[in-house]
């Protein structure tokens, strides 16, 4: 809807819209409607739900509405007049168009006198006549009104008529009953018993009762029969007051915070809220309360209990101190109140080791743990031994390296047990008294085992560690149980070196062929390019190749894993002879342990390191790159090890592709399926598997195969394959750089250039077979599993580029 609002005044016309409502009537110059004098703001004109209204401004001057002195709104209908001191303003409404009409409220309208007519005297008459006049014409007043009369009656009746015929009939029920009730609204409505009769349009119902707020609503009237309203009276609220013992706790009504007690006079809305009172070292308060309401007062009161609980605590022997931190508390048998929390209570009694209990205490709980039973104090003892870095055991249980400062249980009698490779163990049972200190000296002699050596030619030297040896290479030799090498030598061949770890229980058989220099194959004569790290690792220089990894689909053992490819390495590497040993490892973690397992360790100095993580081992080899002034390959962001891009000439692991190179063509006319010669089952020992020697320890071992290490064996052990490296079958497995996928094929036409692996992942390649191993699957060498965490039977080996 839109509407033209026309001012009429003093010749002159304005017009407006809905958009400029309120209408302003005043003197000021921002009046819509500009009266000759008066305030500067009189009144308003506004709208509401399509009605026109009259406001009176606050301290305007007398107004009024059809000769009716108004100070509130009224509604406005043509045909009104509205008379603002000497001002009249009329309003005639035709459609959207309201025309409003200003004048004076002094103007009167000016009747012409009536004029006397006067006649000329009659000729011969000397008679003097008064002159006649015509008399005014006026209506009888009395007829005038019987006239207004039957005409107003007889407009009333047409208007009943006609508001009967259009009125709808309406329905308004207010729970509870109203004490006051109206409809208001133009035109208004009547009431005929319970309904009410009422022309289409809206209306506001008005209802009020003690207790209750007043109810102002608007209707809407239709044209049906569906004018059936219902109204719920709302109460108002109650007034609270909230008092407890002690004082000052905080109030909330659900949830929102509002005060402390004392809280008197607090407003809440009728029906259930949850009232709650919190005060600090007191239990909380939470219940349901049920507001009157209708303005009524309730007082409600409540006990505060405090927050904290009993506690019994009672040790065996009694008499212990009880502390909470630095707290003392008391002696065992101990009954207390605490407060609510968490607790670690600790007993301490001489003579005997502190004892610990962690506790939780609720408000009003009793609690009662089971009675502590206190352990005789720890006693400590040193322990050297000669030679020293001897392992030293507790009841079978690793306690680290001589010498040694162990604590004890006083009062119990306990078994040391010190092993030394190369030395006869030493064991000794004692029982300390408790929080005494003792010193243990041990001299553990040397340990022989036999080794029998057939070397070919016959006339070969043979070397112990170094040194010659007074006799025949081949024969019998008494060595004690630790790493040996044994080099062999002859005119005209291959120098040999071997390393061979006794042990006490059997003998060894070691047998060494040298070949001559002279009948290599072409492909060997090439002088192999090694090199010695600073740090001892012994590292052999390979070259660029092609040559095919994975294995076919026919090959027994073969896994889905295993994807035959041709592969080109472009990079000369190295890669080191030998997996690193627990001694080189511990170089860079002292406190590192490889473990036991069924009383048989993997901590040899010269045993391959294993219980390490793959982050364990990069980090290792980013150690040993910045100890030889080189600069490491991977870095640290996060705890996650990442190569650098690009490339550095530091240590690293091998890439799966370069391990595979090594373990099975380097040196080789052909790829090698096994890290021996000829087919499955190995017939003679040439790597560490799981054997008839670790039955005891594995479920399924290489029937009628012992290599006489149970688990692992000091590194090359035996003999060095055709590229010159040892156990790359068997011992342990090791770590590649690589992340693991099943289909490692990174290439589009099943050809792969420098292959590095998957760029993400959560488990790295692990190649090899180890100490576990026995079936066909597990110890062909191209292998290939994975893994993410440390175990026993993964080690690592270095690898970094040549240039």
């Amino acid at each position: 809807m839109s509407r033209i609002f026309a001012i009429y005044q003093d010749d002159e016309i304005r017009e407006f819209s809905d958009v400029d409502l309120p209408l302003i009537i005043g003197s000021g110059v921002n009046a819509h409607i500009r009266l000759p004098e008066g305030r500067a703001i009189e009144a308003h004109i506004a709208d509401s739900r399509g009605h026109l209204f009259l406001q009176p401004a606050n301290g305007s001057s007398a107004i009024y509405h059809n000769d009716n002195h108004i100070t509130a709104s009224a509604w406005i209908k043509s045909g009104d007049h509205i008379r603002i001191a000497d001002s009249m303003l009329h309003f005639h409404i035709s459609g959207d168009r309201l025309e409003i009409r200003l004048s004076s409220a002094l103007e009167t309208v000016l009747v012409p006198p009536t004029s006397a007519t006067s006649y000329p005297p009659e000729s011969g008459k000397k008679q003097k006549k008064l002159p006649r006049t015509s008399p005014e014409v006026r209506q009888p007043e009395k007829n005038k009104r019987i006239y207004y009369l039957t005409g107003g009656i007889f407009l009333l009746l047409i208007i009943a008529a006609v508001f009967v015929l259009m009125a709808r009939s309406v329905e308004v029920s207010v729970e509870p009953t109203a004490e006051k009730f109206a409809i208001s609204g133009f035109p208004p409505v009547f009431r005929f018993g319970s309904h009410y009769l009422a022309l289409k349009g809206e209306y506001t119902v008005l209802a009020s009762r003690s207790g209750y707020r007043d109810l102002n609503e608007t209707i809407t009237v239709r044209g049906n029969d569906q004018n059936r309203f219902t109204f719920t009276l709302q109460k108002l609220p109650g007034s609270v007051d909230v008092t407890c013992t002690p004082e000052k706790a905080e109030v909330f009504i659900d949830n929102v915070p509002v005060g402390t007690t004392p809280l008197a006079g607090r407003e809440i809305t009728a029906g259930e809220h949850q009232l709650c009172l919190v005060k600090e070292g007191f239990l909380p308060i939470k219940q349901v309360v049920e507001i009157e309401g209708l303005g009524r007062k309730q007082n409600f009161t409540f006990e505060l209990q405090p927050d904290q609980g009993k506690i019994t605590v009672i040790s065996n022997p009694s008499g212990a101190v009880v502390f909470a931190g630095e707290t003392r508390l008391g002696t065992t048998p101990l009954s207390r109140e605490l407060p609510s929390g968490t607790y670690i209570l600790t007993l301490r009694k001489k003579g005997f080791s502190p004892a610990e209990i962690k506790i939780e205490i609720a408000g009003g709980g009793i609690y009662t743990p089971e009675t502590i039973t206190l352990s005789p104090a720890l006693a400590t003892v040193l322990v050297k031994s000669t030679p020293t870095g001897a392992m030293l055991f507790v009841d079978g249980i690793f306690k680290g390296t001589t010498p040694i400062t162990l604590s004890l249980d006083g009062g119990k009698l306990q078994t040391i047990s010190l092993t030394h490779p190369g030395y006869q163990e030493k064991k000794t049972r004692l029982s300390l008294d408790p929080g005494t200190s003792r010193e243990l000296s041990f001299t553990m002699p040397p340990e022989y085992g036999i080794v029998f050596v057939a070397v070919e030619p016959a006339n070969s030297r043979l070397l112990v560690d170094g040194r010659p040896h007074n006799g025949p290479a081949t024969g019998r030799l008494r060595l004690t149980t630790t790493r040996h090498i044994l080099t062999i030598k002859a005119q005209g061949y291959k120098t040999v070196k071997h390393e061979v770890t006794p042990d006490k229980t059997h003998s060894r058989q070691v047998n060494i062929r040298l070949e001559p220099v002279a009948v290599l194959p072409a492909a060997k004569t090439a002088a192999r390019k090694e090199r010695m790290s600073a740090s001892g690792h012994q590292m052999i220089r390979l070259e660029p190749a092609v040559f095919t990894m994975g294995a076919s689909r026919r090959e027994p053992g073969r896994r889905a894993n295993e994807q035959l490819r041709q592969v080109k390495i472009t990079r000369p590497f190295y890669l080191s002879v030998s997996e690193v040993t627990n001694d080189q490892f511990r170089r860079f973690k002292p406190g590192h342990r490889s473990g036991t397992t069924g009383g048989k360790t993997f901590d040899g100095g010269s045993q391959p390191v294993v219980m390490i993580s793959w982050e364990d081992a990069v980090r290792y080899c980013n150690w040993l790159s910045k100890r030889e002034g080189l600069k490491p390959y991977y870095r640290e962001e996060n705890a996650t090890m990442t190569a650098v891009i690009p490339a550095t000439n530091g240590y690293r692991l091998p890439f799966e592709a370069e391990w595979a190179y090594a373990a099975r063509v380097a040196g080789r006319a052909k790829p090698a399926r096994y890290p021996w010669d000829g087919n499955f089952p190995p017939e003679t020992k040439n790597g560490n598997y799981a054997d008839e020697s670790a039955r005891e320890i594995l479920t399924m071992v290489i029937k009628n195969y012992n290599d006489g290490y149970p688990v692992t064996a000091p590194v090359a052990s035996f003999p060095a394959n055709r590229g010159g490296f040892h156990d790359l079958g068997g011992n342990v497995s090791e770590w590649c750089y690589d992340f693991y996928a099943p289909n490692n094929i990174s290439g589009t036409d099943g050809r792969e250039i420098d292959p590095t692996g998957p760029t993400t992942g959560t488990h790295h390649v692990v190649k090899g077979s180890s100490w576990r191993d026995s079936t066909i699957t597990e110890l062909r060498l191209s292998y290939r599993t994975y893994s993410r965490s440390p175990e026993n039977d993964i080690g690592f080996r270095l690898a970094r580029n040549a240039r």
